[in-house]
């Protein structure tokens, strides 16, 4: 029995499931807040994953972290094997989170919003806020605005989400809906130790004023610069394996010749063997690499008719932005089929030049669309959105869908 476990004295009737998790979450965040041990799912999982890979049942720890917990190897070796050489509380930390929230990883993400809540009590406005750089921004109509925000960390206004009716600042906002619909959604644990990169750094976001001046934060995305490519997810191993397969064409070379990024021909400059080559081929051959950048972490969120609306609004405007700043490549893992379907009606339907290039891509999960990594061109993409309402965007989208049956379309497996 843990040290920490709460027990309700002062009530006779028995808590309810509800007041168990809360209990749990608090427990648990005392336990970290005392002891500093803030690591302590990483340390779970990686010692579950380690006693996954020397067991019998190896054959079952590939896979992201939700397919190995998902498996009945795991559950196996979590009933039946010790965590050793760790505190007691770790143990009772798995046991407890399988109980109440169905597993280690639901309840990590679990505590991981309770810890972003924290942030609701009221904050005074400090000198922070005439820190805070916008660096491009536009109001639109009915009441919606895009901003391209350097520093997030340090903006102290405050935005509601569609995930919780209290105001939160925004880098606390952001990290919430990230974590709703990539973490609760999509089930991407991966991002859950990293998630404080979403209250960081630069960011485009869409967000709406109601009559009351309130804001609600729509949609989001991270801009990683050049100078911080060791960073960037798009490099990340994961994303260079061979598990990728290279779709770059004669086409897709000759737009990115005409694009301005680089010096001469690229026909025997880039190296189309493996995604690894690829990406270096690509990088050692940038004229100036501060004119691209990495786009991740894009995150939409409204009710379920607005969706579209709030998708086009973002990419129109995140394209305009980094125009603006003098981004004439901009990298991007999506698996977004509006958004594919857009690029490539415009690549392939169109008289415009091409706004997309897809590099490679991979069905990481078999029951859902194939996640593509590719180059979206700031000045074609402005171009081809620009002469678009939203009515003609989505005309476009369903037009691709339709009209799939040409070499780049063919890779579009949804």
């Amino acid at each position: 029995m843990s040290d920490f476990y709460i027990i309700d004295t002062q009530h006779a009737h028995l808590p309810s499931i509800v007041d168990n998790k809360e209990a749990l979450l608090r427990e648990v965040h005392n336990y970290i807040e005392t002891t500093g041990e803030r690591e302590i799912f990483e340390i779970i999982i990686n010692k579950r994953s380690e006693q996954l890979v020397n067991s019998e049942l190896s054959s079952c720890s590939s896979g992201n972290l939700d397919s190995q917990y998902q498996s009945e190897s795991m559950a196996i070796l979590i009933t039946s094997t010790e965590l050793f050489g760790v505190p007691n509380f770790y143990r009772y930390i798995e046991q407890q989170s399988q109980s109440l929230f169905g597993g280690l990883l639901p309840f990590w993400a679990e505590y991981q919003r309770f810890i972003l809540m924290l942030d609701a009590q009221p904050v005074e406005k400090t000198a922070l806020d005439e820190e805070v750089n916008i660096l491009a921004k536009v109001e639109l109509d009915n009441g919606f605005h895009a901003e391209l925000v350097q520093n997030i960390e340090v903006d102290c206004r405050k935005f509601l989400t569609h995930f919780s009716v209290q105001p939160l600042r925004l880098s606390n906002a952001n990290a919430l809906m990230n974590l709703e619909t990539f973490v609760k959604q999509q089930h991407w644990y991966e991002m859950l130790s990293e998630l404080d990169l979403s209250a960081q750094g630069e960011h485009f976001i869409l967000y709406q004023c109601d009559e009351h001046g309130r804001k609600t934060l729509l949609s989001s995305a991270k801009i990683q610069r050049w100078n911080k490519k060791d960073d960037w997810l798009a490099f990340a191993p994961f994303f260079q394996s061979d598990n990728w397969k290279v779709s770059l064409s004669d086409r897709n070379i000759r737009t990115l010749e005409s694009s301005g990024m680089f010096d001469g021909s690229l026909s025997n400059r880039l190296e189309l063997s493996t995604p690894l080559q690829l990406d270096q081929s690509f990088s050692q051959s940038l004229a100036l690499g501060h004119d691209c950048c990495e786009l991740i972490r894009m995150a939409v969120s409204g009710s379920t008719s607005r969706l579209n609306t709030i998708l086009y609004l973002s990419i129109k405007h995140i394209a305009l932005f980094m125009k603006q700043v003098g981004m004439k490549g901009v990298y991007v893992i999506t698996e977004q089929p509006a958004l594919l379907y857009f690029f490539q009606s415009v690549n392939l339907y169109s008289d415009d030049p091409d706004c997309y290039v897809p590099m490679t891509y991979q069905q990481i999960t078999p029951t859902k669309p194939y996640t593509y990594k590719g180059l979206i061109l700031s000045d074609p993409m402005v171009k081809a959105i620009g002469e678009c309402n939203y009515k003609q965007y989505y005309k476009q989208v369903l037009s691709a869908r339709k009209k799939s049956t040409t070499h780049f379309a063919s890779c579009l497996k949804f």
